[in-house]
């Protein structure tokens, strides 16, 4: 039988079948804040800005900053290649303003990696690596830096797509 005087098909749905619960995205956005919030707690103090060139600024040399992160209590530090570049003076301010004098272990430029030493730095605040196996395509994955040289970590949160690695560094063995 036709129905002409309802704006609904007959064939479609009826309202009851498509009212659904609708999803609480505040509870979504707080749940996704707290996450990120506790990733800040806990691997901020962890986070070093890393400073390069002369203490004292001068025409000749030009100084660089980029962050980096403290990976065991000894002081040892991963960053970028390309913030150490080739300098020859680095040094490591972490969130309470300390600043400790480091020298480059190694780089890879292929990777942009270059891993730091702080001298003479003990017990300090460290974040563990994980295990980029263990990531899925979509998982959400949270960054956390001090690029721009504030005393607070500042953290970023985006989907992972996928794993990038240079040609070289997937193809050859690990020098270490």
């Amino acid at each position: 039988m036709l129905d002409f005087t309802s704006d609904v098909p007959a064939d479609a749905p009826s309202s009851r079948a498509t009212e659904q619960t609708p999803i609480n995205d505040q509870a979504l956005l707080d749940a996704y804040s707290n996450a990120v919030i506790g990733v800040t707690e806990r691997v901020g103090p962890a986070v070093v800005r890393v400073e390069t060139g002369p203490k004292v600024r001068n025409l000749r040399e030009r100084g660089g900053m980029g962050s980096g992160i403290v990976i065991s209590p000894d002081g040892l530090v991963l960053t970028n290649s390309h913030v150490v570049g080739s300098s020859k003076e680095i040094r490591l301010r972490d969130t309470e303003g300390v600043v400790t004098d480091a020298r480059v272990l190694g780089v890879d430029p292929d990777t942009d990696l270059a891993l730091l030493r702080a001298n003479g730095a003990r017990d300090l605040h460290y974040a563990s690596l994980g295990n980029s196996k263990h990531l899925r395509r979509g998982q959400l994955v949270v960054a956390i830096g001090n690029p721009w040289g504030s005393n607070r970590p500042s953290p970023r949160a985006w989907c992972r797509r996928s794993a990038a690695r240079s040609a070289r560094s997937a193809a050859e063995p690990s020098r270490t």
